[in-house]
């Protein structure tokens, strides 16, 4: 089924350039025997066009011919800059003898349409060949040239979409390797929390495990996709907001400003889990107080804006470092890999608190959402070009 597909289109290619080189040289032909036909006109002869059409035919229509035997040629011994040297040459001799075949059936079927030529064939030949023959030898050329400059075209614009796959390949390899990455991180993470509770309140330690199952099963049917509806990704976290409540109880408030309209808005998967999760560990974690954070979602300057805010966060650790572990840092390289130059990721301070505001190109509709595959890589790789 797929040979025979394979020569299907290879026969209508063929067909295709057959009819193109005989439109090319008719055109050539048409315009050639109008120009004469004018030009005898006005000298006074009164020759028809149909004559001066058969007799410019004898010399294009000929190279019309032997048009696929200089493509043969011409990919047979193709030019290029490490046989330049021998095949020049080789090309020149082709050249010659080209042209002048093509002087040798245009004199003889002249001969066929005007019987009344008074020389005989060597001299009418000869005579041709005078003021011809350097025209036919840059006819073959021009023809070669054409053909290579087709096929060099063809080449670089395979070898440039196959390096952008490429690059899409490797963003789509480094995309996995983060999410691989953060999916540990997290577990281990979360598990940390329950084994704080186990001595203190079994019974919400072992609420923490089942809720955990519950988020682990959410995530896992999400691994492959890179991006899911901002739904998508609310629902995901509220999984995990369910396990850090049980583990703070009441001193951790939740406030969500979310924009309707941004709900189908496309974002990347557990965008928010690591914003909320730096939240808690440079917030309530550090003290008994309560703490506010605040999950918002809306639109800017055809941007989806995304931001977490807490009050009684920080933005510098305990060594005056900027306060970006793992989840953060991987949270900004894969912002990188979807959307390259068309993307925000800012850390500033709210007094009282912390805000991390993450602005990402607006994608409205769910069918949009999908992971990046053959069809989109391209379109990935240069996001933000």
């Amino acid at each position: 089924m797929a040979q025979s597909l394979f020569d299907k289109r290879s026969g209508r290619r063929r067909l295709f350039t057959w009819l193109l080189i005989v439109a090319a040289w008719s055109l050539i032909t048409v315009i050639v025997a109008g120009q004469n036909y004018v030009f005898a006109r006005a000298r006074g002869r009164s020759d028809h066009f149909w004559h001066e059409f058969l007799t410019a035919s004898t010399e294009w229509y000929v190279w019309a011919a032997l048009t696929p035997l200089v493509l043969f040629l011409s990919r047979r011994f193709r030019i290029s800059s490490k046989n330049w040297v021998s095949r020049i040459p080789l090309h020149l001799a082709f050249s010659v003898l080209l042209s002048f075949l093509q002087l040798v059936i245009q004199v003889r079927l002249n001969f066929l349409i005007n019987p009344g030529y008074s020389m005989g064939f060597g001299k009418v030949l000869f005579f041709f060949a005078t003021y011809k023959f350097h025209f036919n030898l840059l006819t073959y050329w021009v023809i070669v040239l054409l053909h290579h400059g087709l096929f060099y075209y063809e080449q670089s614009r395979k070898q440039e979409l196959a390096g952008a796959r490429m690059e899409a390949e490797l963003a789509n390899a480094q995309l996995q390797a983060l999410s691989m990455q953060l999916h540990p991180h997290f577990l281990f993470n979360t598990l940390h929390a329950i084994s704080t509770l186990i001595p203190d309140d079994p019974s919400a330690a072992q609420d923490m495990v089942l809720k955990l199952g519950d988020l682990l099963r959410a995530t896992l049917s999400k691994m492959e996709q890179h991006e899911v509806s901002l739904q998508q990704e609310l629902e995901l976290l509220d999984c995990y907001l369910a396990i850090e409540q049980t583990r703070f109880g009441d001193r951790l408030r939740i406030d969500r400003e979310i924009a309707p309209e941004t709900l189908p808005c496309a974002v990347p998967t557990l965008i928010f889990q690591p914003l909320v999760e730096n939240a808690i560990r440079h917030g309530i974690a550090k003290h008994r107080q309560e703490d506010l954070i605040t999950i918002s979602a809306g639109s800017e300057n055809g941007h989806l804006v995304l931001e977490v805010r807490n009050r009684a966060g920080k933005m510098q650790d305990g060594a005056g470092r900027p306060a970006r572990g793992i989840g953060l840092s991987n949270t900004v390289a894969r912002l990188e890999q979807l959307y390259g130059n068309d993307h925000t990721f800012t850390i500033s301070d709210t007094q009282p608190g912390v805000s991390v505001k993450i602005t990402i190109p607006i994608v409205r509709t769910e069918t949009d959402i999908e992971p990046r595959g053959e069809s989109n890589e391209v379109q990935s790789a240069h996001r933000g070009r």
